[in-house]
């Protein structure tokens, strides 16, 4: 009787263990429910389905993505959690981590990022609450191609060795924090860096030179900053700076000296100012009368030449919104790179498409390239991507055109292979033939009077 007692109680527990060890014992999921325990605010109930009692693999947990049955990708992006990030350290397998427009606060300095070295390699944790120095951890994810810490209130100087640590970074968005002190040099050596935004800090010094082929709206709002591509003058500051030093060491055998160039600087300054604004009310002038031209709605102007034209149809934006606003880049061509941008506070939730074209503009062919560009923000036609407006100035134009959230002619006809795949119909196929071959027939049996090439013109063509 004892013996028969003993193999019941042994069977009953070797055939219970495994069910009730099943989850504890997956690191995965006891770091996941240690994150959903340490929210403090969870408004719209996202990680309810986050329960103990089933697997976040095969159970649609919110947010997450398995593969080999390890979480490879979170993303929790604009759902106003308070919760803290610690617990997320814990997955080893990571390769993807976006908390994006929540409202996550403290610092990150003392988080050990050791378990996502071997796997993570997209890190968004942009417009949040982290305060803090820059989280040295992340300079040892050695795998890391985009980091996105815009938006919060971090704070001192950015790491001098970032880009000697991090070389492969295709995204460095540092924007709208509080960093200061000089831009590393390191930065250049960043071989695949194509998306950089350090503006809206406290940066001062010279921009590093190899830096000088991004846009000025990577460096906006940095007022001690200078160099190209910026309109201030690091020469100018050195030497009002030494002038200083000078005069105050040698003040009383040079005071006559001194008095005598300050006259000569202030005539200079005088004439120097009146061609400029002779030149710059001439310059604006001639814009005013581009401006008026084609079917522009509106044209924003700035002292430093640059132009911002919206079409009909268009809401208005400036460059600062469009350049604050989540981006994400949709491809990349022979003449510039193409992404989706969603600016905050517009209403509008699926965005735009914008193109950044980088070329160096010649001086007598502005008026060529407004031209063109007016041109072709009144062309409406129902296949065609319309531009709505651009952004021009002496190194950058920028195309903005409608987003079209069905995606391309080629995403319709192969992209969805999937299971609830709808196919097009014969009809719609026909349909859609018939309008290739107009827009054949138009491009090789015709010939548009109204727009002329020249061997000289550096305006390409847009990209749809």
């Amino acid at each position: 009787m004892t013996v028969t007692t003993l193999f019941l109680f042994l069977f009953t527990f070797l055939i219970h263990k495994p069910c009730i060890s099943a989850f504890p014992q997956n690191p995965d999921v006891s770091a996941l429910l240690a994150f959903k325990q340490s929210c403090s605010s969870d408004p719209g109930s996202s990680l309810t389905s986050w329960n103990p009692t089933t697997d976040p693999c095969n159970d649609m947990w919110q947010g997450v993505t398995c593969r080999d049955g390890h979480v490879d990708r979170l993303i929790l992006e604009g759902l106003s959690l308070v919760c803290h990030v610690g617990p997320l350290t814990d997955l080893p397998y990571l390769s993807v981590l976006s908390l994006k427009n929540n409202s996550f606060t403290g610092p990150v300095i003392g988080l050990d990022l050791a378990m996502w070295r071997p796997h993570l390699k997209l890190l968004y944790l942009s417009h949040n609450q982290f305060t803090g120095p820059f989280p040295h951890a992340i300079l040892a994810l050695r795998h890391l191609r985009r980091l996105d810490l815009a938006g919060n209130h971090l704070s001192g100087l950015i790491p001098p060795q970032i880009g000697n640590l991090l070389p492969n970074l295709f995204t460095l968005r540092l924007e709208d924090n509080r960093f200061s002190g000089e831009i590393p040099t390191s930065i250049a050596k960043m071989a695949y860096l194509s998306d950089l935004n350090l503006s809206y800090n406290r940066l001062e010094g010279k921009i590093p030179h190899r830096l000088f082929s991004f846009p000025q709206s990577a460096f906006l709002g940095n007022h001690e900053l200078c160099g190209d591509p910026l309109q201030h003058n690091c020469s100018n500051r050195n030497f009002t700076s030494d002038s200083a030093m000078i005069s105050r060491r040698e003040r009383n055998n040079w005071v006559g000296i001194v008095v005598i160039a300050a006259a000569l600087v202030g005539l200079v300054v005088i004439l120097v100012l009146t061609i400029a604004a002779l030149l710059f009310f001439k310059k604006k002038r001639k814009k005013r009368q581009l401006g008026n031209q084609g079917t522009a709605k509106k044209v924003q102007e700035t002292e430093t030449g640059e132009v911002m034209v919206f079409f009909e149809g268009c809401q208005e934006f400036t460059m600062e919104e469009l350049m604050r606003g989540s981006a994400e880049m949709l491809g990349r061509g022979v003449v510039g790179t193409t992404y989706r941008v969603v600016m905050e506070g517009k209403g509008d939730e699926k965005g735009v498409v914008v193109k950044r074209v980088r070329r160096e503009r010649r001086k007598e062919e502005e008026a060529t390239e407004r031209k063109v560009l007016e041109q072709m923000g009144g062309w409406r036609h129902p296949n065609v991507a319309g531009l709505r407006a651009y952004y021009s100035s002496a190194d950058e134009l920028l195309l903005v055109f409608d987003f079209i959230h069905n995606g391309s002619l080629y995403d319709i006809l192969h992209g969805n292979r999937g299971p609830g795949r709808i196919p097009i119909s014969w009809s719609t196929r026909l349909n859609l033939n018939s309008h290739l071959m107009q827009l054949e027939a138009l491009h090789t049996y015709t010939v548009n009077p109204n727009l002329t090439t020249s061997p000289t013109s550096t305006l390409p063509p847009p990209t749809f």
